[in-house]
């Protein structure tokens, strides 16, 4: 009969752990869509000239990176409320990380060109960095949706993933 219990009792933490992954998981990816609009934003208002917002697009810029990082080979998710530790994403869930991290470098590298461009705090009309601060925007606005999706696509990816992965643990009692 004990160990009966001592096997109910290890499958009820062991739910409880991949329910508290799954919350951790489901806000850090979520998250990430939101700050790809955010950084798309930010990138506009520096790109007309507002360079006070530089400071808060570089820190996004680095706060998406982070978590794409946390995301893939697991840890302490960054400014989220927690000290739990997530496991690196699954092998199933790979695919939909990949097509994030593809889009993340064109994204990343338009949005710190737009960056760099700001620190030589130089009005953008009528020279070559107008047309190259065109072209980073251009970037930005052409990748946008497709990173946007890709954000949504992992966030439903891996709620299906933990439903899963908990119900099985469910059919085990």
């Amino acid at each position: 009969m004990t160990e009966i219990l001592n096997s109910d009792n290890l499958i009820v933490d062991k739910i409880q752990s991949l329910i508290n992954q799954n919350n951790i998981v489901i806000n850090l990816t979520g998250r990430q869509r939101m700050l790809s609009q955010k950084i798309g934003f930010l990138c506009e208002m520096v790109a007309h000239n507002n360079f006070d917002k530089t400071v808060e697009l570089q820190d996004t810029v680095d706060l998406f990176e982070a978590s794409l990082q946390v995301i893939l080979n697991g840890g302490v998710p960054p400014q989220l409320d927690t000290t739990i530790v997530i496991a690196p994403i699954s092998e199933k869930l790979l695919f939909e990380v990949s097509a994030i991290k593809v889009n993340w470098l064109i994204y990343k590298k338009s949005a710190q060109n737009i960056v760099n461009y700001s620190k030589q705090n130089t009005a953008y009309s009528g020279n070559q960095a107008e047309i190259d601060m065109q072209i980073q925007l251009k970037l930005i606005e052409n990748n946008g949706e497709f990173l946007l999706k890709s954000c949504n696509k992992l966030v439903l990816s891996c709620s299906e993933y933990y439903k899963n992965e908990i119900l099985g643990l469910f059919n085990q009692q």
